[in-house]
């Protein structure tokens, strides 16, 4: 299996298939929220796989809602560059592949930075099958078969702002010059 990290975060595109992480930081109220590792996981041998196969990019939006000269509101997105408590980011993750090879078993993941809360149900599912993480990426399963244990030792289901990571497969093969997104929001505890 092929790591696939994203170097870059905005706008920037990376096209390396070696092994690594990015970095993904947010500041708010002076201080560094998180550091996030996101990778694309090919299950595709390198021969059959150009360096410049898959090409990704991740995008930070938050919703600003400017009112206009008769009164009127409009919320529109902006790239993230502060963030305060109790806002939103809508993370999308964009993905194409631009070899001329059929590239099977792509997944995503993408953990929530630290003092980000996951928004129920704001996880994309289209042409994807979606999984989650409470314990920082190291498993995936559906939310309601996933569980906490309590500081007493008891287990609980686990919720929404529990999760710590994403990940989304890819239903099917991505065709040569097909691309794709994923998204979902989090907000600033």
């Amino acid at each position: 299996m092929l790591t696939i990290p994203i170097t870059h975060i905005l706008p920037e595109r990376d096209n390396n298939l070696v092994s690594g992480i990015s970095r993904l930081w947010l500041a708010a109220s002076r201080k560094v929220l998180a550091r996030s590792a996101i990778a694309v996981l090919l299950a595709a041998t390198p021969a059959s796989i150009s360096a410049q196969a898959i090409v990704t990019e991740l995008k930070a939006m938050k919703s600003v809602t400017e009112t206009t000269a008769n009164g009127d509101e409009i919320e529109t997105l902006v790239p993230v560059t502060t963030i305060l408590p109790g806002e939103r980011v809508c993370y999308t993750l964009s993905y194409s592949n631009q070899s001329d090879a059929l590239v099977t078993s792509v997944v995503i993941s993408l953990p929530i930075p630290k003092d980000m809360t996951f928004l129920p149900g704001s996880a994309d599912q289209t042409g994807t099958s979606v999984t989650y993480s409470v314990d920082e990426g190291t498993t995936f399963d559906l939310l309601e078969r996933l569980t906490i244990t309590n500081a007493d030792g008891l287990e609980r289901p686990a919720r929404a702002a529990d999760v710590t990571a994403i990940r989304w497969t890819v239903a099917g093969a991505l065709e040569p010059q097909q691309s794709g997104a994923v998204s979902c929001i989090a907000a600033i505890d």
